[in-house]
């Protein structure tokens, strides 16, 4: 056996011991790889079994992702109710530093240097350290785009497969030609006639869920949308079931959501996005799907009760889509489809035009990869401009519409270009222009980027004391007063604290508290009363039930609204 591959099957066995062993891709499958995971340790590096995790977020090398790109895609995949979360069952949290396990973004030569078991031509787990190869981050590898694989799919595999071995998993094989790949078969390497697949499959989880002594439960209903779909001023929700092709709808009475059965898609697999919007200017709205298989964007248009739906557009390019968006760049009221190629660098907008759409390249980007994007008006004329951040210049590149076409400059550059957590672009201000937000968890500072409809000036808002342990964080104007807030939701302790301008910076309060800290996998502001302030709904994986945080403009009023 060559020496390499060896090392491999002593890998793999190693994960029975502690944690000093590494999980690698450097050859084919070896006679180890379809070990029993329930035999190793889901430890932590002092040798607790647990249901709770944590992990730190770095780079090693010089890579060429965005780093804080990269850490919200994987936080997103690991909140996913589809993977190692069983449903809500375990949490995998991000924090600051001391977490279980490093999620590293590693050069091809940081991850062979990390153990001799690893290779540049693939990720690897070495210990406490999940190595996530950047060069296969952006482009995936051959093998998996021979199968027809997207880029999409292939990172939630990555972070999956990885995050697996850390979790005490070896390999699996496939288990028949046409089936989904087990998320912990070696995808990268070969698919073996499996179809290409980023999430365990059901025995993956209850292997997890048996071992863990943790409940499983179904994979929710991805994703979740809110939107006002049946035109009465009061936004309603709705979640789409990969499993069964159901988009169920929850219509907003006040104080309770109606749940039920609108559409049904013949066509259950290979949507790769999801938006809710006023597509065609009624004041109801839609909700538009990209298929990649196909090309084909399906609108659903409301019936009040209902859902019918179309191919509203065909994307002849059918891949390398790295955003897609909704905004009113021309200032009518409806909406367009808004997608950035990452090959090309074209800004791609599609417009309703009757029965259809009409699309056309509103800009080029030189720097094609590496974007964090946004939509907001920034300049105060009325129409949503393209807001976008470069994390290896720090610079925030403004694409403001014309309302036929893009003109882009330069309008702010951060010094520290990388750690921040997330970024947002409301009008925080009330002048009418939207403002840059961004949290950096590192230092605790809420940053604020005032537009003056040409450029952002930036300063320190506010800083958080608690600067690790937030689950999410919002922009939006829950006051009613025309001015957009900071949200941030505290994991740990299920508050929502509130920060506002003050006129000589901000102010953070304790608006309310969701009943418990834990279960919560998705928040989402959205005006479900009606009354002109924005809410905030949320919904609990461990439970399966729907809260909305009542907004009454000084605080929040959270009750379940519906269980599904």
């Amino acid at each position: 056996m060559p020496a390499r591959s060896l090392l491999t099957t002593f890998a793999v066995l190693a994960l029975l011991l502690p944690p000093a062993s590494a999980a690698g891709h450097n050859t084919g499958p070896t006679a180890e790889d379809t070990v029993d995971p329930q035999m190793g340790a889901a430890a932590t590096s002092d040798g607790r079994v647990q249901a709770a995790y944590t992990y730190e977020i770095q780079t090693r090398g010089d890579v060429a992702s965005d780093p804080d790109r990269f850490a919200a895609i994987a936080g997103r995949i690991l909140d996913d109710q589809r993977g190692w979360s069983l449903g809500g069952g375990v949490t995998i949290d991000r924090v600051g530093a001391g977490g279980d396990f490093n999620l590293i973004l590693a050069s091809p030569q940081a991850v062979d240097a990390a153990h001799p078991v690893c290779s540049s031509n693939y990720s690897c787990r070495v210990g406490d350290d999940v190595l996530i190869n950047d060069r296969n981050w952006r482009n995936a590898t051959s093998a998996w785009r021979n199968a027809g694989g997207d880029i999409g799919t292939y990172r939630e595999y990555l972070i999956n497969h990885e995050v697996g071995h850390f979790l005490g998993f070896g390999h699996f094989d496939c288990p028949g030609s046409g089936q989904a790949a087990p998320v912990m078969q070696q995808q990268s390497i070969s698919l073996q006639g499996c179809s290409p697949n980023g999430w365990p499959v059901q025995f993956e989880r209850d292997r997890l869920g048996d071992r863990l002594g943790v409940p499983v439960r179904d994979a929710a209903a991805e994703p979740r949308l809110t939107g006002d779909f049946t035109g009465d001023g009061s936004e309603d929700v709705a979640e789409y079931d990969p499993a069964t092709g159901e988009w169920r709808v929850g219509v907003s009475s006040g104080d309770g959501y109606d749940v039920s059965v609108w559409n049904r898609f013949g066509t259950n697999r290979g949507w790769q996005v999801h938006l809710a919007g006023d597509l065609t200017g009624d004041g109801v709205d839609e909700i538009a799907s990209y298929h990649a298989g196909t090309g084909n964007w399906i609108v659903q248009t409301s019936t009040g009760s209902s859902f019918d739906h179309r191919v509203w557009a065909r994307f002849g390019t059918t891949s390398g889509w790295e955003t897609h968006q909704l905004a009113d760049l021309t200032g009518d009221g409806t909406q367009e489809l808004v997608s950035f190629h990452g090959r090309t660098g074209n800004w791609v907008v599609t417009r309703h035009d009757g029965d259809r759409a009409s699309t056309r390249v509103w800009a080029s980007y030189r720097t094609t990869s590496g974007w964090d994007h946004h939509v907001a008006d920034v300049t105060g004329d009325g129409h949503d401009d393209l807001v976008n951040y470069h994390a290896r210049t720090g610079n925030w590149m403004v694409s403001a519409s014309t309302g036929s076409s893009l003109e882009t400059s330069r309008w702010a550059s951060y010094r520290t270009t990388s750690g921040w957590q997330t970024h947002q672009v409301a009008d925080a201000t009330g002048d009418g222009r939207a403002d840059l937000l961004s949290y950096h968890p590192g230092s605790g500072n809420l940053v604020i980027g005032r537009s003056d409809g040409s450029a952002f000036s930036t300063s320190v808002w506010t800083g958080f004391n608690t600067r690790s342990g937030w689950q999410a964080h919002h922009a939006a104007d829950v006051t009613g007063n025309g001015q957009a807030e900071w949200l941030s939701l505290h994991r740990g302790t299920g508050r929502w604290i509130v920060t506002r301008e003050s006129g000589d910076g901000a102010r953070s309060a304790i608006w309310g508290q969701l009943p418990t800290g834990a279960g919560w996998s998705w928040s989402e502001p959205t005006d479900a009363t009606g009354d002109g302030a924005a809410d905030v709904v949320s919904f609990n994986a461990r439970s399966g039930a729907w809260w909305v945080a009542r907004s009454t403009g000084s605080g929040f009023e959270p009750a379940r609204w519906a269980t599904r």
